[in-house]
């Protein structure tokens, strides 16, 4: 390095040095000549040191080349994708020029390099358009399409598609008008069956309408044009089953006869029924409605022989003809009808103790047979009182059955079947809740009727299932107890608690009602056993008041036909037999006979189980 002339002056105290270069950070603190001529020569910048009282100059130029300093962090790049640049400086500070020393190059000091240069998204641009495609229709308004790809440029290093829209075009073509084939119309309505009956078939059509065939279009197919269908494939009719077995009530010598349809009409309506006889004077089936057609189910058949065996049958007619006859009715007998008694005749039988010590009810079967229930004892008596059997079970409430079956009841849910002998056969339990079933009666069609001391309602059982049918609404008794039927099916039930006896009809409408509380003429108290005969007169066990009534069929007062003043204590059952004898059984287990008609015979139907027609 050269050394530039060099000129010291320093004043120490008081004494002038000579001329010397002065050591960097040189102290004048009390410096003296000796001192700072003994300093060495220096080669740092110059400097000016001073101190309280003295001033040092020292100046020193020597020549310093600048010299490239540290770089800077590298600058942002000038693209985001693509051929990029970014750049780095530094200072000529390291050493920076001094005293004529040159400057460093500028080269020396800028630096730049490449950056990000990945490739950059190509956004997708449609290209040149396809030729028209093919029309889609030959005539009428049809549409064709070009396309072009999205290529112009295709997109690239993730780029954005082109618009699907942008690359299809669609125009209308051949709208000229294309030619209709014909296509059926609506149906007709189905045309008249060939036949009523059997195998028949319908038609129907249409016309080839939908559209009509037009500008050369194609005519429909005639199958197309017309439909066919089986039709009245049900069996013709035949000759109707049949009917139900007819049931038989007569008055003098009339007999009213009733019966049910045949359960199979044989696919046609009934039109007529024929009702046949057959009589013990003579052995041959006999129609006896020629002249007349009968709709209904019911005859009266007039002018009947009194002391004959009659039997009937009914045979139903349809369109197609007659069909087979019913079951023959039960046999019966014309008797002559006594008159009412204005006193009747009483004949007393007291029951030994041992046998029936009270009497709850009774029954008479077809061979005169009677049975009582009471206290812990049922037991059936022959007509002239002597004991047959004792059934060895407690039952409060019996009846006979058409078919001379004992049914029982006992307090409970069950009704219990005997033979007329006192076999057991079967029971049943009524369905539908728990029942205290009471008295008990059967209807013409087999089916029974039982009071019920739980729900205060009758119920219309059947037989052979148990099912149960209310008969009366709720709130029509107090306490229904002992129940029975007459000729016209009308049912007829002692009201214990209501002191009253009602009639129903088979819906279950009270008909009439006799009695208030009370011991008067159109009172009762606490009714017992009630019954009718076959002109419906209505016997009634008055219990309380020790008496038995006689009501016309309609329920009005008519006359007592036994009272205490006869022995008569709190009769409980009443029952009147084939020979229209009136049975009334009482609490001290008395037995009353009472005839109350003229000639002792009351019946104007008498019943057998056997026939010697057969």
């Amino acid at each position: 390095m050269e050394m530039a002339a060099v000129q010291c002056l320093i004043t120490c105290g008081k004494q002038t040095c000579s001329p010397k270069c002065v050591a960097v950070n040189f102290n004048t603190e009390n410096a003296t000549c000796e001192l700072l001529s003994a300093q060495p020569n220096s080669t740092s910048d110059p400097h000016i040191i001073r101190d309280d009282e003295w001033v040092l100059y020292t100046e020193k130029r020597l020549k310093v080349n600048g010299g490239p300093g540290t770089w800077s962090a590298w600058g942002a790049c000038s693209t985001t994708c693509g051929d990029g640049e970014q750049t780095r400086t530094r200072a000529c500070d390291n050493p920076a020029p001094a005293y004529g020393g040159s400057q460093c190059n500028s080269s020396d000091l800028t630096d730049t390099r490449s950056c990000n240069d990945a490739e950059c998204p190509v956004n997708g641009a449609p290209g040149t358009w396809s030729a028209w495609g093919a029309c889609s229709t030959s005539c009428g308004d049809g549409e064709q399409t070009r396309t072009r790809a999205c290529d112009n440029p295709a997109p690239a290093h993730g780029g954005s598609q082109c618009n699907s829209s942008d690359l299809t075009d669609t125009r209308s073509c051949n709208d000229a008008e294309c030619p209709v084939n014909g296509a059926p119309g609506t149906w007709s309505a189905w045309g008249a069956c060939s036949k009523t009956c059997g195998d028949g078939e319908q038609t129907r059509t249409r016309a080839c309408n939908n559209p009509v065939p037009a500008r050369g279009g194609s005519q429909c197919n005639s199958s197309d044009l017309t439909d066919t269908r089986s039709c009245n494939d049900a069996e013709c009719p035949v000759k109707p089953g049949p009917p139900g077995r007819p049931v038989v009530s007569v008055l003098n010598d009339t007999a009213n006869v009733t019966w049910t349809p045949p359960q199979d009409d044989g696919g046609a309506k009934v039109t007529n029924y024929n009702i046949e006889m057959r009589r013990s004077d003579n052995y041959t089936w006999m129609l006896v409605t020629t002249d007349n057609d009968i709709p209904g189910n019911n005859y009266l058949l007039r002018g009947l022989t009194e002391g004959v065996d009659y039997e009937l049958r009914i045979v139903a007619e349809n369109e197609v003809g007659t069909g087979e006859p019913s079951q023959p009715s039960e046999i019966f007998k014309i008797v002559t009808v006594g008159k009412l008694k204005s006193s009747p005749t009483v004949a007393k039988r007291q029951l030994k103790s041992s046998e029936i010590y009270e009497t709850y009810d009774l029954a008479v079967t077809s061979r005169g047979h009677i049975v009582v229930t009471g206290g812990s004892n049922t037991k059936i008596y022959a007509s002239d009182y002597s004991l047959i059997k004792d059934i060895g079970e407690r039952f409060y409430h019996v009846t006979v059955t058409s078919d001379d079956r004992l049914v029982f009841t006992d307090s409970s849910s069950t009704i219990y079947f005997y033979t007329a002998d006192g076999n057991y056969m079967r029971d049943i339990t009524v369905t539908g809740s728990s029942y205290d079933l009471r008295g008990i009666t059967t209807l013409s069609t087999g089916q029974l009727v039982v009071c019920d001391g739980k729900t205060d309602r009758v119920y219309i059982v059947k037989q052979d299932t148990g099912n149960a049918t209310p008969l009366s609404a709720s709130g029509t008794f107090e306490w229904p107890l002992y129940v029975t039927t007459n000729s016209k099916r009308v049912v007829i039930v002692s009201d214990r608690y209501g002191h009253s006896i009602k009639g129903l009809d088979q819906d279950g409408q009270v008909l009439f009602s006799y009695g208030t509380r009370g011991s008067g003429e159109g009172q009762l108290e606490y009714p017992r056993g009630v019954d009718t005969d076959k002109e419906d007169y209505i016997v009634v066990a008055d219990a309380s008041n020790d008496r038995v009534l006689l009501l016309t069929p309609d329920g009005m007062f008519h006359s007592y036909l036994l009272t205490e003043s006869d022995g008569l204590s709190y009769p409980r059952a009443v029952w009147i037999n084939q020979d229209g004898h009136l049975l009334v059984g009482d609490k001290n287990g008395q037995l009353f006979t009472i005839i109350y008609r003229e000639n002792g015979k009351y019946n104007t139907i008498t019943y057998s189980r056997t026939t010697d027609f057969e």
